[in-house]
């Protein structure tokens, strides 16, 4: 969510952060610093994500549901952590 109010891009609908430059392929970091930087004028409020939904239907724990990211959504609404937390132990073992 950090990242969406920076601007740096949006919740994709299987609540991974998404950039416009790479996609799903970015990790973030925090950074503390007391250099100054500018606050971002035009933080990203809903996902970019359109009509899409090659992420929900490969999903393999299933967990996605569809709607799209909003910063007025409950991630539960469109996303099932525990399905995918489920999924992840049955794959780990």
């Amino acid at each position: 969510m950090a990242a969406t109010r920076a601007g740096l891009g949006w919740i994709g609908k299987t609540a991974l952060f998404i950039s416009e430059k790479y996609g799903p392929r970015a990790r973030l970091a925090t950074v503390l610093t007391d250099f100054p930087v500018s606050v971002c004028a035009n933080p990203i409020e809903e996902s970019k994500c359109t009509d899409c939904d090659l992420c929900v239907r490969i999903c393999p724990a299933q967990a996605a549901n569809g709607p799209a990211w909003n910063i007025n959504i409950d991630r539960n609404d469109f996303f099932d952590p525990f399905a995918c937390l489920k999924s992840a132990r049955i794959i780990a073992k």
